[in-house]
This record gives C-alpha cells, structure tokens and sequence, in this order.
C-alpha cells in the first residue's frame, strides 16, 4: 500500500494531479476480471481473466500509436508478452481499425504484439470501473465509452494503474501522456527496478 501511494505521489509531481494513477476502482494488487471481449468477425470470444493467465500484458483503453511504435522496446526491455488495446466497440470495428494501421496478426491468439478487441456492451470497461461518466461535449459522444487508461498486469494482477483525465479534459485528450506507451514504459521499468 505504501508502494502505491508513493507511486502516486511521485506521478502527482511528475504528471500534475490530473493524471495520478490508482484513482479507478482497479487497484494494484486486483486480479484482472473474467469479462467476454471480440476478436474479429464472426467474434471470437475472449475472456480476459483466461486470456492474461501467464502472460506480462499492458491493457490499454486507448490511445493507440505510441504503443504500435514501440511493442517491440516494450517486450524486449519491459518483458511485455502482449499489449491489449480495447474499446467499447465490436470485434469487427477492432479488426478495422488495426488494418488501417497496418497492425499484422492482432487477432488474439495470433503472434503478433498487439492485439485489438472490441468490448461490445461495455461489461470489462464497467467491470475496472473505467466507464466515461462525464458528459462532455454533446458532439463528442464519449458517455459509455472507456476512459483513457493503460494497466500493467502479470499472470492476471494488477501492477500498475494509469488514467489520463482532468478537471475539464475528462477524455485525456488534452494530456494524454500517463497512458502513452513512453510513460508506461517508464513506470515498469520503475517498478520492477523497486521489486528487485
């Protein structure tokens, strides 16, 4: 517990207080929940709690692009096995979106580094309690969809928690830098240096 509240802290000071990890109801220490997730169409069921069993993985409810540049610096210098990006969307939108950036294999179960799944009624987003409650700009559409977070997760437990949002940016558009593959990068390699 001492070991996260310094973490936040430390990210208070590095981040501002808009971005301080461990606010969610997914906390360091928390088993990754069984929640059904799609991959492609027809959907291939996913449940993420059997999915992530033994597995070094970084679940992130957007953004994308920094960790498409640099899943192969992830893996070989942070030991990431896998990176799960999800959205409240279905499994077709997910395939779409990672063709269109040239993502190969990011079907689960594939080979590739990065894997895309659609959570389609929103069940894994309201289960890490990462649901965008906050109505925003009514063009904007974001209430249902998840916030902008990435979790850093081994064998199923949670390590680490990031969320970007602030008092007016509830999106993280603004400031998306906690969740980006850089800064998350950063802080596990920050933490397994501690557990050494």
């Amino acid at each position: 517990m001492m070991r996260s509240l310094r973490l936040a802290l430390a990210a208070a000071a590095v981040w501002g207080a808009s971005a301080i990890p461990f606010v969610s109801s997914v906390k360091v220490g928390d088993k990754l929940p069984s929640a059904e997730l799609h991959s492609g169409f027809p959907p291939q069921k996913v449940d993420l709690a059997t999915y992530t069993a033994n597995k070094s993985v970084i679940i992130v409810g957007l953004p994308v692009p920094s960790y498409v540049q640099l899943q192969d610096e992830l893996h070989k210098t942070a030991g990431i096995d896998e990176i799960i990006v999800y959205c409240v969307n279905d499994g077709a939108v997910m395939k779409a979106w990672a063709d269109d950036m040239g993502v190969e294999n990011a079907g689960a179960g594939e080979e590739g580094r990065i894997t895309l799944l659609g959570d389609p009624d929103g069940t894994l987003t309201k289960k890490l309690e990462m649901e965008m409650t906050h109505p925003g700009p009514a063009s904007k559409g974001i209430i249902g969809r998840c916030k902008r977070f990435a979790v850093y997760a081994v064998n199923g437990e949670v390590k680490y928690v990031a969320i970007s949002e602030a008092e007016g940016d509830p999106a993280g558009d603004d400031d998306p830098s906690a969740t980006l593959a850089g800064q998350m990068m950063a802080s596990i390699l920050s933490l397994q240096k501690d557990e050494l």
